[in-house]
């Protein structure tokens, strides 16, 4: 399986930035009401399943949320980018 990245653009499609840049996959975003922070999944830590990050909107701070014992999904905070 391919890689898969989380990116912010602009409204119109432009500016785009990825967030996320490892040869892991990451997806299913979700931003924090406050817009500080985005929640998303990915198979970083082990490559065999998929666990639950959160990171600051900027893509800095990238850090585990759940266990890696097991695939975990973020709930996410309801508001999907």
């Amino acid at each position: 399986m391919g890689s898969s990245r989380i990116y912010v653009a602009r409204s119109d499609g432009t500016g785009a930035n990825p967030l996320t840049k490892s040869s892991s996959s990451s997806f299913e975003p979700w931003f924090s009401p406050s817009g500080k922070r985005i929640t998303f999944s990915s198979d970083r830590a082990t490559g065999a399943h998929f666990d639950g990050y959160v990171m600051n909107a900027d893509g800095s701070r990238q850090r585990g949320v759940t266990p890696t014992t097991s695939s975990s999904y973020p709930s996410g905070w309801g508001i999907q980018p």
